[in-house]
């Protein structure tokens, strides 16, 4: 599965990798479109620009299993003048350019396993969809059975402990880390760090410009755009759709008490020397 990853050309300066998981993914790929089109672009769908990093069909193969962008997405990328990926691969796993940025987005455990259950609960069982409940999910989950892993392997992969904040936290200088709670309480500061850290050339007008489409209800308006097409869906008549309602909460909410005693101990097993201090807002 990670085999499309080891050949992708890493020397272009506009490349981006996005990886989170149920954290704001698609969220973050269209604030990277929008940014990078100075939001004078309007979107067919998502995927077209911000391919995801792991799926076979992003990329094409020759004979000696050398890759490159596949055609679609080569067009998406030049169209914009940008390569974009969206992925939820580690950051030992990810393809490596010195000039090459990668923006981490953390999002409250439990929030994660519920939006992760809406998720693949929905999806087809022949693409990676699940069949069962929400409590045979999260204890699956928490063995890290689930596709991609140990929720906690994630986080250490992509940062280290310190006392001086999440910016401070990412294990390489090409990562930026970013809180599912920062794009929601302050999309403008969030939205300016992107910016900074990506080298994105655009003005503050433009910028200005572009902050009312970051909020949920377009994204939701528009639920075409932004459904994945690389997998098919079920509709099991309960009003599902992919884009939901970018609430927090909702995990904790969701949680039985067993489940939190649960919780606790795939922490307790994930962290045997204690969680890290800049993590313990997202395990609570």
């Amino acid at each position: 599965m990670c085999a499309p990853v080891r050949h992708p050309p890493t020397k272009r300066r506009n490349q981006s990798y996005l990886a989170c998981g149920e954290s704001g993914t698609t969220w973050l790929q269209f604030i990277l479109y929008t940014l990078c089109t100075k939001g004078g672009r309007e979107l067919d769908h998502i995927s077209n620009y911000v391919p995801f990093l792991e799926n076979d069909k992003s990329f094409e193969f020759d004979q000696a299993g050398a890759s490159r962008v596949a055609a679609q997405f080569a067009s998406g990328h030049a169209a914009i003048g940008w390569r974009l990926f969206n992925t939820h691969l580690w950051w030992d796993m990810l393809p490596k350019g010195p000039e090459a940025k990668y923006i981490y987005v953390v999002r409250s455990a439990k929030d994660v396993v519920f939006s992760f259950y809406a998720h693949l609960s929905h999806q087809a069982l022949s693409d990676g969809g699940f069949s069962g409940s929400f409590e045979e999910f999260f204890i699956e989950w928490c063995a890290g059975k689930i596709p991609f892993g140990p929720w906690a392997d994630s986080l250490k992969s992509f940062m280290v402990d310190t006392n001086q904040g999440l910016q401070a936290a990412a294990r390489d200088e090409r990562i930026l880390i970013l809180s599912y709670a920062e794009l929601k309480n302050d999309i403008g500061s969030a939205v300016r760090r992107i910016i900074s850290h990506c080298n994105v050339d655009i003005s503050e007008a433009e910028i200005e410009k572009c902050l009312p489409r970051f909020d949920i209800s377009y994204m939701k308006a528009n639920n075409a755009k932004f459904e994945p097409r690389s997998v098919r869906w079920e509709d099991k008549g309960d009003g599902f759709q992919f884009i939901r309602h970018g609430q927090s909460g909702d995990g904790q909410r969701a949680f039985s008490a067993a489940q939190d005693a649960a919780f606790a101990d795939m922490l307790a097993s994930s962290f045997p020397d204690g969680i890290p201090s800049v993590m313990r807002e997202f395990c609570g």
